[in-house]
Parts: C-alpha cells; structure tokens; sequence
C-alpha cells in the first residue's frame, strides 16, 4: 500500500512539474519576443532621435540664414532712402542751376556743362536704384523660398514629434506588459517551488472529504461553454493541492463498458464506473461518458470518484493501483 501510495504521489508530482514546465515555456517564449521587439523599437528610437538631431541643425541654419538676408534687407532699403534723398537734392541743385541760367547767361556754357554732369549722376543715381530694386526682388524670393522651406521643416518636425509620440506610447505599453509578465512569471515559479518542497497525503475518512468539498468554492461556479467539465475538475485538483491533499483530474470515454483510467506510474488501469453507480454525498448519478471528474484515495474506504460541479462522491472500491 505504502509504495502503491509513493507511485501516485510521484505520479502527481511529474503532472504537476509537466503543467508548470509547459507554462514555464510559453512565459519564456513570449519573454524572449517582447525582448526583441523592446530591442528593434530601442533601435527605431535612436534612428529617430538621429534624424530629430539633423532636422534641428538644419533649422537653425536656416533661421541663420533668414536673419542675414533680413539684415541684406534692411541696409537696402536704407541705401535706397539715401539715394533718394540724393537724387532730391540733385534736383534741387539742378532746379538752381536753371534759375541761375536765366540770370546768368555769361555763363551759360559752363552751367550747360554742369547740367550735363548733373544730368549723367541723375542718370547713374536711377540705374542704381533699379538695380537696388532688382536685388530687393531677388532678396525677397530667397526670403519666400526660405519661408517655404522653414514651413516644411515644420511640418516633418511635427510628424516627427507625432511618430516618436507613438512609438514612446508602444514602448511604454510594452514596459507594462514586460512587466506584467514577468510578474506572473515571478509567481509561478514561486509557486513552482513551493510544489516542489510540499508533502501531500490522502483523505483520512469520507467526513474529512465532504468538509473539505463543502468549503471549496469550485463547485459555485457557473456552467458555462468556456468553463466545462474539464475546468470544474482540473480547478478543484489545483485547490486539492493548494490545501495539502492528493487527488487527479480524470477523462472518462463512453465505451462498451463504461469505465475511466487511472494512471499509476507507467501502468494503466480500466476501472469499471459499475462500481460508481450508487453515490456516497449528493444526488444520484448512475453514469459517466466524455466527461471529466476528480478521483480521490479515501483511507477508510479506498478510491472514489468525485463530480466537481455538484460534489458528489461515488465509492470505486479498494483496488491497489
């Protein structure tokens, strides 16, 4: 009895050590994806702040730029303010000179010269400004082209602004999910070791059984197409455990003969479900088929089959598996 005893408890443990492994697993799995694409977004934002970088040295070249040409602006239009002052008072003179013409006839030819002189200044003076004029001109273009260039800077600036945001807000939301998962992973390998080192044992007698079923909440729990048979029973074998006990969850098949299989180390056991047919605690259930229910060892009177959803025992028999 006592070796039969150890084999299921070994039996139970390497259930359990599988269940924690293969859950193990997928947590490492989907760590290891989250790592590398923490790694590829770590990547993008260094790309990106290296380009952010670019744009805003070529920004404040342009706003250089901008403030020469304005200053190139300024002093042409106080040049041609200059010249127009010139260009009055050469008029003025000239004005002069013609007054002094009629006054002066003696000297006629010398103030012809000097209207002439006058004349080719006032000349020299108007093609200065148009050629001002022309360079305001063609300032003010540089100006508008640099006008639209600075616009456009802003605007990938924005859409920049706008992605970094966006990938800043997904690797955030990545750091809370990494986070969260290694929480879980955290508890169940604690959880892993605490199975580790925990002793289990049976049912002393049917008394301790249905206390314990009593206070267990599984059976509660609503019916559902997402929580069946196989939840209700895998759930009340995790609180088994959680509270000490050994017990399994088990498949029954519809066969020719109604029966479900116990496990016991590498050896497999048909255990009829005639021996199931009138219960223990609860409502009568006269048959299993495609279902899953719990199976128990009860010390004062050996294996009993246990239905999770409404805790109902049903008496297997004495048989040394």
């Amino acid at each position: 009895m006592k070796r039969k005893t150890i084999q299921v408890v070994i039996l139970v443990a390497i259930v359990v050590f599988g269940v924690l492994a293969y859950q193990y697993l997928n947590l490492k799995t989907t760590y290891d994806k989250l790592s590398v694409d923490f790694a590829a977004l770590s990547e993008e934002h260094k790309s990106l702040q290296v380009s952010y970088l670019f744009l805003q040295g070529n920004y404040t070249s342009l706003s250089n730029k901008y403030v020469a040409l304005n200053e190139s602006y300024n002093q042409a239009l106080i040049r041609i303010a200059d010249l127009e002052s010139q260009v009055s008072n050469l008029q003025s003179q000239l004005s002069s000179v013609q007054n002094e013409l009629k006054a002066l006839q003696v000297s006629y030819s010398s103030l012809q010269a000097n209207y002439t002189a006058l004349n080719r200044e006032y000349s020299d003076a108007l093609s200065t400004i148009s050629n001002l004029q022309s360079q305001l001109e063609t300032v003010r273009t540089q100006y508008n082209t640099l006008q639209s260039q600075y616009l456009s800077l802003q605007s990938q600036q924005s859409i920049l602004q706008a992605r970094y945001d966006s990938l800043q807000s997904q690797y955030t939301a990545l750091q809370t999910q990494y986070n969260s998962l290694k929480a879980q992973y955290d508890t169940l390998q604690a959880q892993y070791n605490a199975l580790l080192t925990k002793s289990y044992r049976d049912f002393n007698d049917l008394i301790e059984l249905s206390n314990w079923l009593a206070a267990d909440p599984v059976s509660q729990h609503p019916y559902s197409a997402s929580y069946d048979c196989d939840d209700f029973a895998f759930d009340l074998m995790v609180d088994a455990f959680k509270s000490g006990y050994r017990m399994s969850a088990v498949c029954v098949y519809l066969t020719d003969t109604l029966s479900y299989t116990v496990i016991s180390g590498s050896t497999y056991y048909l255990v009829p479900i005639t021996f199931a047919a009138q219960p223990i605690i609860g409502e009568d259930y006269y048959g299993f088929g495609n279902h899953f229910v719990n199976l128990a060892y009860i010390k004062t009177v050996g294996w009993v089959v246990i239905e999770p959803q409404n805790d109902a025992v049903y008496l297997v028999g004495r048989y040394e598996l």
